[in-house]
């Protein structure tokens, strides 16, 4: 088995928090853990086709009349629930683990029209809400989150009319393409599985939307890796990276750049237990992006 099928083998099980601790790790740092314990809420089963998940509202966010809505690709369901009720914006999740490959994730939005299972979608989570609590409106805004394999969803949504209703991406350490040679001799990217990406990039440069991405140093062995991936998006949109010799998020930092709400964070670590450090950042992140969203809308207001 490659390096890379073992760090996929190893997210595709459950439970596995001890054994990822002890596998050998670039960095001397400890590796931060989030208990895998879901915060006080109510847990409903959602299922939309083949998209099946587990729906999460938060006890001190469910008199909430206007909450956020956040759904998460690939993962244990208990971080992103700890994500949507750490930070302080009202936020209803869903999480949705269906597996090991992106293909899993890109599925249950390409065998029908996207914009159709997503409708369905929103209709069953607005359902759920609605008979969970008795001051629910609507979701005021769209989140996606998406870790290693994840990515799938979330370029068959951007690739859909679906990205115009999206607000807010993260991508955590999970954004790759194939080589343009099938056998990765030449290592010059597919472009074609990127461009929907690289329009989002350019809104959120813009300041339209929110688009953070994290890298590892992972080399993945015949197919593209999240620094390649994430480079690609900055030589597009013309942004230039710096040095960030600090630890950041829990993670030993190596660069980042910055345009607009456009954001890229690379960080050293090269083994299973570097790449899960991305998905425990998931809170953090988060509420990091929002704070510095409303923050932004605050000078708006004052300008």
């Amino acid at each position: 088995m490659t390096h890379w099928g073992f760090v996929r083998a190893l997210i595709s099980l459950a439970g596995l928090s001890l054994l990822l601790l002890s596998c050998a790790s670039s960095s001397s740092e400890p590796h931060a853990r989030i208990p895998l314990i879901t915060p006080a809420g109510a847990q409903h089963e959602l299922a939309v086709g083949e998209l099946r998940g587990t729906m999460f509202l938060a006890d001190r966010h469910r008199m909430a009349s206007e909450p956020r809505l956040l759904l998460h690709f690939n993962g244990a369901r208990a971080i992103p629930f700890v994500a949507a009720a750490s930070c302080s914006q009202p936020t209803v999740a869903i999480s949705f683990h269906l597996g090991a490959g992106s293909r899993r994730y890109e599925g249950p939005f390409t065998d029908r029209p996207a914009e159709i299972v997503f409708g369905e979608l929103l209709d069953e989570a607005t359902r759920i809400a609605r008979s969970s609590s008795p001051t629910f409106k609507h979701f005021s805004r769209i989140e996606i989150t998406s870790f290693s394999a994840g990515y799938g969803a979330v370029r068959a949504l951007l690739r859909s009319s679906v990205k115009l209703r999206i607000d807010s991406i993260l991508l955590l350490d999970g954004l790759h393409t194939s080589y343009a040679d099938a056998a990765g001799s030449v290592r010059a990217l597919d472009e074609t599985a990127m461009w929907p990406f690289l329009d989002f990039a350019k809104r959120a440069a813009e300041g339209q939307v929110s688009f953070v991405i994290t890298t590892s140093s992972i080399v993945p062995p015949n197919y593209a890796s999240t620094t390649e991936t994430a480079k690609w998006l900055l030589a597009r949109i013309g942004v230039s990276e710096r040095t960030l010799r600090r630890r950041l998020f829990g993670m030993d930092g190596i660069a980042e750049a910055r345009s607009g709400s456009f954001r890229v964070y690379r960080f050293a670590g090269d083994a299973a237990v570097d790449h899960i450090d991305h998905f425990h950042a998931l809170p953090a992140i988060r509420c990091e992006m929002l704070g510095r969203s409303l923050r932004g809308r605050k000078r708006q207001a004052r300008g």
